[in-house]
């Protein structure tokens, strides 16, 4: 079984909400079996095929391309792009961060999973956003 994942970032000298991101590479995969191989790139990432994809388990081959600005126009655009040969039936894990710290929480099988605060994380934002509508009101 193939797949594709691909991601797009944006940033702007102009924009408050920069940079963007749409779409995330997997972390790792879970085979039927139940082995979780990890897709970060490591040693097993030195000599691609012919085709261009690294074999870096029994079952699995992987290529990788990224690309990018270097934001000269006051714009950067930077993306990338990982397709995955696996074995039918495995799950794509991707990794959950703090949106506060930047922390990690855990590993989804939803690439569109809704964000994740460490409890600590959501208790001061929390707080901040009680004293700003105090303030406000």
């Amino acid at each position: 079984m193939k797949r594709t994942f691909s991601y797009t970032t944006e940033w702007s000298d102009w924009s408050e909400n920069s940079p963007s991101t749409r779409g995330r590479l997997p972390r790792a995969v879970r085979l039927p079996d139940g082995e979780m191989i990890d897709l970060t790139p490591d040693e097993r990432f030195q000599r691609p095929s012919r085709s261009g994809y690294f074999q870096i388990h029994a079952n699995v081959r992987v290529r990788i391309a990224h690309w990018g600005d270097n934001g000269t126009q006051r714009m950067g655009r930077a993306g990338g792009k990982m397709d995955v040969i696996a074995p039918k039936g495995s799950e794509f894990l991707f990794e959950q961060r703090c949106p506060l710290c930047g922390g990690h929480i855990g590993m989804t099988t939803d690439s569109d999973a809704p964000p994740m605060f460490h409890p600590a994380c959501k208790a001061e934002m929390d707080e901040n956003e009680a004293a700003w509508a105090e303030q406000m009101a």
